[in-house]
Protein backbone atom coordinates (compact mmCIF):
# COMPACT_ATOMS: atom_id res chain seq x y z
CA UNK A 1 0.00 0.00 0.00
CA UNK A 2 3.19 2.38 0.63
CA UNK A 3 4.05 1.51 -3.05
CA UNK A 4 1.18 3.19 -4.12
CA UNK A 5 0.66 5.58 -2.21
CA UNK A 6 4.44 6.47 -3.17
CA UNK A 7 3.73 5.90 -6.73
CA UNK A 8 0.59 8.51 -6.93
CA UNK A 9 3.21 10.90 -5.44
CA UNK A 10 5.20 10.64 -8.51
CA UNK A 11 2.26 10.67 -10.68
CA UNK A 12 1.25 14.02 -9.25
CA UNK A 13 4.92 15.83 -8.90
CA UNK A 14 5.24 14.45 -12.62
CA UNK A 15 1.98 16.29 -13.53
CA UNK A 16 2.81 19.38 -11.62
CA UNK A 17 6.15 19.60 -13.33
CA UNK A 18 4.46 19.92 -16.79
CA UNK A 19 2.07 22.31 -15.58
CA UNK A 20 4.83 24.41 -14.06
CA UNK A 21 6.66 24.44 -17.49
CA UNK A 22 3.54 25.21 -19.23
CA UNK A 23 2.91 22.01 -20.88
CA UNK A 24 -1.00 21.96 -19.70
CA UNK A 25 -2.23 19.34 -22.18
CA UNK A 26 0.76 17.27 -21.67
CA UNK A 27 0.02 17.52 -17.99
CA UNK A 28 -3.70 17.11 -17.64
CA UNK A 29 -3.93 13.68 -20.04
CA UNK A 30 -1.49 12.20 -17.70
CA UNK A 31 -3.22 13.41 -14.95
CA UNK A 32 -6.27 11.26 -16.24
CA UNK A 33 -4.83 8.52 -18.07
CA UNK A 34 -1.84 7.73 -15.50
CA UNK A 35 -3.38 8.77 -12.09
CA UNK A 36 -7.45 8.60 -13.17
CA UNK A 37 -6.26 4.69 -14.57
CA UNK A 38 -3.36 3.14 -13.83
CA UNK A 39 -3.28 3.94 -10.06
CA UNK A 40 -6.82 3.45 -9.59
CA UNK A 41 -6.50 -0.34 -11.06
CA UNK A 42 -3.51 -0.86 -8.68
CA UNK A 43 -5.81 0.00 -5.37
CA UNK A 44 -8.30 -2.49 -6.34
CA UNK A 45 -5.67 -5.44 -7.17
CA UNK A 46 -4.10 -4.48 -3.72
CA UNK A 47 -7.79 -3.93 -2.29
CA UNK A 48 -8.95 -7.28 -3.97
CA UNK A 49 -6.00 -9.23 -2.74
CA UNK A 50 -6.72 -7.90 0.94
CA UNK A 51 -3.05 -7.38 1.44
CA UNK A 52 -1.73 -7.12 4.98
CA UNK A 53 0.88 -4.24 6.19
CA UNK A 54 4.14 -6.09 6.74
CA UNK A 55 5.28 -3.06 8.79
CA UNK A 56 4.75 -2.81 12.50
CA UNK A 57 4.90 0.03 15.21
CA UNK A 58 8.04 -1.13 16.65
CA UNK A 59 9.53 -1.04 12.82
CA UNK A 60 8.35 2.18 12.41
CA UNK A 61 9.73 3.71 15.64
CA UNK A 62 12.97 1.88 14.48
CA UNK A 63 13.18 3.62 10.93
CA UNK A 64 11.93 7.05 12.54
CA UNK A 65 15.64 8.65 12.45
CA UNK A 66 16.17 7.27 9.16
CA UNK A 67 12.89 9.11 8.24
CA UNK A 68 13.69 12.18 9.60
CA UNK A 69 17.37 12.59 7.82
CA UNK A 70 14.91 12.16 4.84
CA UNK A 71 12.69 14.88 5.37
CA UNK A 72 15.48 17.04 6.54
CA UNK A 73 17.43 16.49 2.85
CA UNK A 74 14.53 16.57 0.87
CA UNK A 75 13.35 20.06 2.54
CA UNK A 76 16.77 21.33 2.37
CA UNK A 77 16.59 19.65 -1.89
CA UNK A 78 13.63 21.86 -2.65
CA UNK A 79 15.07 24.87 -0.75
CA UNK A 80 18.35 24.61 -3.54
CA UNK A 81 16.14 24.07 -5.35
CA UNK A 82 13.63 27.35 -5.36
CA UNK A 83 16.92 29.37 -5.04
CA UNK A 84 18.49 28.36 -8.11
CA UNK A 85 15.01 28.99 -9.71
CA UNK A 86 14.93 32.22 -8.14
CA UNK A 87 18.13 33.21 -9.07
CA UNK A 88 17.98 32.04 -12.61
CA UNK A 89 14.55 34.38 -13.07
CA UNK A 90 16.27 37.14 -11.57
CA UNK A 91 19.24 36.60 -13.93
CA UNK A 92 16.71 36.23 -16.85
CA UNK A 93 14.77 39.60 -16.14
CA UNK A 94 18.56 41.76 -15.80
CA UNK A 95 18.79 40.85 -19.42
CA UNK A 96 15.86 41.67 -20.48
Amino acid sequence: MHSLISLLGVFFTTVLFYLLGGIIFVGFTFLIVYVGAVAILFLFVIMLLNAKSLTSREALIRHSSQYAVLAVVSTLLQEIYLNTLSALARVLHVGN
